[in-house]
């Protein structure tokens, strides 16, 4: 970032909080990643929900603060903890199964700074195998780093702790982990406070392995009492927000019914079925060969079609 008449400024430091249970390979393979490719002033600090994996001793190795539970005290409280123990003014949470690129946070932050929102998340790639990062996030923001969306996103995103200070610190009453991040949007939205997705940098995500691990195959069939929770708390706003979802969820369906839903207009959140038509600036269905897996690229150039 420069300023008009000097020279570049640097940007704020960055404290970037994750909550670990276990799944210590891609905790290493997240902190190695972030080590390599983050180039501005930031501390790392781990929220240890009583792993034992030996996850603790791997992140205090890797130079990060960690913090111990002797119990898995559920996302909202560990990322409370984080917050409070954070020495800079923006704060990253983040999920332990993320990789990221060279200069993410640097365009994460430059992003924040001059489009005005309160809290930001990157684009992102949802799916079991990460391709090679570094060369695609290049390509990819050649072409969508100016592309940006309303929302966010609760793998990983950005905001200062002047915003844990107008609308509060998570709901720890929202225990283990899912729907905390949906009470925080609702929060942040009764504030008048803005939130985007940005094409400014793009993100791996391998996608909920510490929830799948602790429910096994049931994890999605059981119902979060944390959902119920959601509902008690906001009642009717929560119910409109649903309809309105809903409604968008029908329009595409009816319209790409290939997507199910999705928007395939949407380049900032790619599932690990699709890839982007970069002439048409446009998502669909990714080929595979015979054996189910990818044959090509997310990024497909016109030459390739």
């Amino acid at each position: 970032m420069t300023v008009s008449g000097q020279g570049p400024v640097e940007p704020p430091g960055v404290s970037i909080v994750i909550a670990v249970l276990n799944q210590v390979d891609y905790t290493r393979r997240c902190l190695d990643s972030l080590r390599a490719n983050t180039d501005i002033p930031h501390e790392i600090i781990i929220i240890d929900n009583g792993s034992s994996d030996g996850s603790d001793g791997v992140c205090a190795a890797a130079g990060c603060r960690v913090i111990r539970n002797e119990e898995n005290v559920g996302c909202a409280r560990a990322w409370n903890q984080g917050i409070r123990a954070a020495r800079f003014p923006l704060i990253v949470i983040m999920n332990n199964d993320i990789i990221v690129p060279p200069g993410w946070l640097r365009a994460l932050v430059e992003f924040w700074q001059r489009a005005g929102f309160d809290l930001i998340s990157p684009a992102v790639i949802n799916g079991p195998v990460c391709e090679n990062l570094p060369d695609l996030a290049v390509e990819y923001c050649r072409y969508f780093a100016g592309r940006r969306r309303t929302g966010w996103r609760g793998d990983c995103f950005l905001t200062s702790r002047a915003v844990y200070d107008k609308v509060g610190l998570f709901d720890e009453r929202f225990v283990r982990g899912g729907f905390e991040d949906d009470d925080l949007d609702i929060r942040l939205r009764r504030a008048g406070l803005r939130s985007a997705i940005t094409g400014a940098t793009l993100i791996h995500h391998f996608g909920q392995i510490t929830q799948r691990a602790l429910a096994g195959g049931t994890w999605k069939r059981v119902k979060n009492p944390n959902k119920t929770l959601l509902e008690r708390k906001w009642g009717w706003r929560l119910q409109l927000r649903r309809v309105r979802k809903e409604l968008a969820k029908l329009w595409f369906r009816l319209r790409f019914p290939d997507f199910h839903g999705r928007d395939p207009y949407d380049v900032l959140v790619i599932w690990e079925n699709e890839e982007i038509d970069l002439a048409r600036g446009i998502k669909q269905r990714r080929q595979a060969a015979g054996n189910g897996s990818p044959t090509r690229s997310i990024l497909l150039r016109k030459s390739d079609g």
